[in-house]
């Protein structure tokens, strides 16, 4: 889950600095065709009441700061004195007035300090309360404190269409000093799906090796079925590109599904080629005929409805499912079309000395 597709990272120190650079980003990204609702997480903040102390009058009466701090919160927020544990989630145990963080501010003020002579002044001489504004969240990721400004995306426009237009355009303008951007949302999410996809592959791999060489008891064989696989890919680029859609992890998801689907093909059809070889005793070119004969109408069944079946993935007004469907139509027809031309060549070259 996510907060929104584009998603920008704003990493810095200073406050200050933080929200000139979430305006500025904001303003960017406003500009921007495809981009709406910008907004960042820093808000207006929430009120807060400040009490600056008179240094001279406290120095005068003989008070010192702390006392007048003191006073201050046990009348508010308290004094902490213990600490209860309930379970494993310490609780501080506080001392304070009744009214506690509900005291009234007018109140307050009337707060008597007493000072060393014995006397009882209006905490009133004291401070200067002053109305501010603080963050309402402060947030931090990988201990470094950070704000976001979010996007969505409009109808038909993609996370990478934004975020392209976006680094065009932060070119011409320069980020306070301190603060780092870093890119989050759906592309930071599908950058770790893709590294946990990669990293999986290898595993896949080997097992989609093992099984076939356990079919087929046979390295040539094995190899021509695997030659398929680049077969397929020829047909994902172009098709991904007469649709529009873009090669995201979706379309990477539906590459990875279409070597398990065009495999298929070859093994069927190189299964029935070696046994018109070893069963009729037939040549290399002969069995290789005979099983494109038997198996030509299967492979085109498959296909279609396979293509059929994706259809509505294809037609819905989702950015996320069209890119996979359209990888895996695309490849899927490209293949089965190469499958049925260089497979039986390959086959019959590789063979016909047998």
């Amino acid at each position: 889950p996510i907060d929104a597709p584009v998603e920008l990272r704003l990493y810095g120190r200073d406050p200050d600095a933080l929200h000139e650079a979430a305006t500025l980003v904001m303003r960017v990204l406003r500009s921007l065709p495809g981009a709406e609702d910008v907004r960042h997480k820093l808000g207006t903040g929430i009120p807060s009441l400040d009490f600056a102390i008179d240094v001279a009058e406290t120095q005068r009466f003989g008070v010192t700061r702390a006392e007048v701090a003191r006073l201050l919160a046990d009348a508010s927020l308290g004094r902490s004195f213990s600490v209860w544990r309930a379970g494993t989630d310490p609780i501080d145990m506080r001392l304070r007035a009744p009214e506690g963080e509900s005291f009234a501010a007018e109140a307050l003020a009337g707060l008597e300090v007493a000072t060393p002579d014995g006397r009882y002044v209006p905490l009133a001489q004291f401070i200067r309360p002053e109305i501010g504004f603080q963050p309402a969240v402060i947030e931090h990721r990988d201990l470094q404190r950070l704000t976001s400004v979010l996007a969505e995306t409009a109808d038909g426009v993609t996370v990478y269409t934004v975020l392209d237009a976006f680094e065009r355009a932060m070119r011409d303008e320069t980020l306070p000093d301190g603060v780092r951007l870093a890119i989050g949302g759906a592309a930071a999410e599908a950058g770790d799906a893709n590294s946990a996809l990669f990293s999986a592959l290898p595993i896949g791999a080997v097992l989609l090796l093992a099984f076939l060489l356990w079919q087929f008891n046979s390295f040539r064989l094995t190899a021509l079925v695997l030659v398929t696989v680049p077969l397929a890919a020829v047909g994902v680029v172009p098709g991904l590109l007469l649709a529009g859609q873009p090669f995201g992890f979706t379309a990477m998801l539906g590459v990875v599904a279409l070597v398990g689907i065009v495999v298929n093909n070859a093994i069927v059809l190189l299964d029935r080629a070696e046994r018109e070889r070893h069963e009729n005793r037939r040549s290399a070119e002969e069995a290789i005929r005979a099983a494109i004969e038997r198996r030509t109408r299967p492979i085109l069944m498959t296909t279609t409805t396979t293509v059929l079946g994706l259809l509505p993935l294809v037609l819905t007004e989702s950015t996320l499912w069209p890119p996979m469907a359209w990888a895996i139509i695309s490849g899927l027809v490209m293949s089965t079309a190469l499958t049925l031309l260089v497979i039986p060549a390959l086959y019959s070259l590789l063979f016909r000395a047998r």
